[in-house]
């Protein structure tokens, strides 16, 4: 009878053994799977709040083959249309510094709403662009002593301040 109850506590001694190392095994197997998806996101997490904030210098650099490299590419591609656009901008804002107002964005390289932010610009530089080149073709001509007709295109605003300006001078 000592033998069955010492090799009852013994098997009890041995799965209780085995139970926690699998409990262990498994907690650890659970550890690392759930680093393997939360690390990469927190990165995509931390470079996408850089980006928020106007910080492009981050690199995505996880490349996986799972859900989570799909959303690295996704989240670089994202970030390289955006830094684009940033550059297409960046350059009209020093052509325009720099007085080369014929200069537009190519808005060919772009889709969907960038396509149309920089058509936008493209027509914000043309409202500036119209009434100075008015302006300074009138200006050229009076400084010739020619008296042109009145100014007829209607603009608004400021730009019509301009224009009521030259014509009373007229």
């Amino acid at each position: 009878m000592k033998q069955v109850i010492k090799s009852a506590k013994d098997l009890t001694t041995i799965s209780t053994t085995i139970g926690v190392i699998a409990l262990v095994i498994v907690v650890g197997i659970i550890v690392l799977i759930t680093g393997s998806i939360t690390n990469p996101l927190n990165h995509i997490v931390t470079i996408a709040n850089s980006i928020a904030d106007g910080d492009f210098s981050g690199d995505i650099a996880i490349r996986q083959g799972d859900e989570n490299g799909r959303l690295a590419d996704a989240c670089r591609n994202m970030k390289g249309k955006i830094d684009a656009v940033l550059r297409e901008v960046n350059a009209l804002i020093q052509a325009a510094q720099q007085g080369q107002l014929q200069m537009r964005a190519n808005t060919k390289d772009f889709r969907g709403r960038w396509q149309h932010l920089l058509a936008g610009v493209n027509n914000l530089i043309d409202a500036f662009v119209a009434p100075i080149n008015v302006t300074s073709d009138y200006l050229d001509r009076l400084s010739k002593g020619e008296v042109p007709d009145p100014i007829a295109p209607a603009y608004q605003g400021d730009f019509n301040t301009i224009t009521e300006k030259l014509n009373m001078l007229i």
